[in-house]
């Protein structure tokens, strides 16, 4: 039985708009359907809202084989995180996989755990230092969230950096939701004014994560964060390791997993505490 139509869509567009006007009343919509699977028209194109557990199984495990991640969103995200074990499909997925496996066991994620946690009492101790006063709950988050990232990551403090690394990680964001919504394919290698920002980002992003892995390769350091793991790490099949840039992939993909999505879930949970 085809799933249902969704709907709400419009003429020609169909549901498009909905990506860039409200993505969250779209997945409020699909879950009102009351169907597990529903149907998007997207152009000329179509696509898939998938929020029954059973369904997302097969597709991440039981046939991961047959749903690929050859999308227009994935492409996109390849112009920052490159192959990463987000981006990447295949062999290429299941060795890179394989190699970063170590990396993320029991004992040492309890390690990283501690460090999240002497971040988080560093912060609540200093705002009640300084007593009664007004916070941008947004920019804390987006501090707290890239010292974790850059001490379990890195084992370096970042801080310094955030601003940088912020307004990289909103220009490539901002643009990426666009190239992936935009009603035809956009060209997103033409130095139009909306592309060169996130290219700015891109670069900054890259340049920040070369730096670290060639100062790590060139001077050696904690072999206990993730980028000291993955350094060490290889596969378990072929005894091959990563190279600098499936480093800075993986790296990327880390960051931008513990970072920026972080801050807004919990500046997102702060505000609905404050207001319940």
């Amino acid at each position: 039985m085809p799933a249902p139509l969704m709907p709400g869509g419009r003429p020609i567009l169909g549901h498009l708009t909905f990506f860039t006007d409200g993505p969250i009343e779209l997945m409020r919509q699909a879950l009102a359907t009351g169907e597990p699977v529903v149907r998007l028209k997207l152009g000329r194109r179509g696509g898939f809202i998938v929020h029954d557990p059973g369904a997302i199984k097969r597709l991440l495990v039981d046939a991961a084989d047959v749903y690929q991640k050859r999308t227009r969103g994935y492409a996109k995200l390849k112009l920052l995180l490159g192959e990463g074990l987000v981006t990447s499909e295949g062999p290429f997925w299941l060795r890179q996989r394989r190699i970063a496996q170590p990396a993320f066991k029991k004992p040492r994620l309890e390690v990283f755990v501690r460090q999240m946690d002497r971040a988080a009492d560093d912060l609540v101790r200093r705002w009640a230092a300084q007593g009664a006063q007004t916070v941008d709950v947004a920019d804390a988050m987006n501090t707290l969230a890239l010292r974790i990232a850059g001490e379990t990551l890195f084992s370096a403090d970042v801080t310094g950096e955030a601003k940088h690394i912020g307004d990289a990680m909103l220009a490539v964001l901002e643009r990426f939701g666009f190239l992936v919504s935009a009603p035809v394919p956009y060209p997103e290698y033409w130095p139009f004014p909306g592309n060169l920002p996130a290219w700015r980002g891109i670069r900054t992003l890259h340049r920040v994560v070369d730096q670290m892995v060639a100062e790590r390769r060139a001077h050696g350091g904690p072999s206990e964060d993730l980028l000291g793991l993955l350094m060490a790490a290889t596969d378990p099949e072929t005894g091959e390791a990563m190279t600098d840039r499936q480093l800075r992939d993986e790296a990327l993909t880390v960051l931008l997993a513990g970072h920026e999505t972080t801050a807004n879930a919990l500046a997102f949970a702060l505000m609905l505490l404050a207001q319940h």
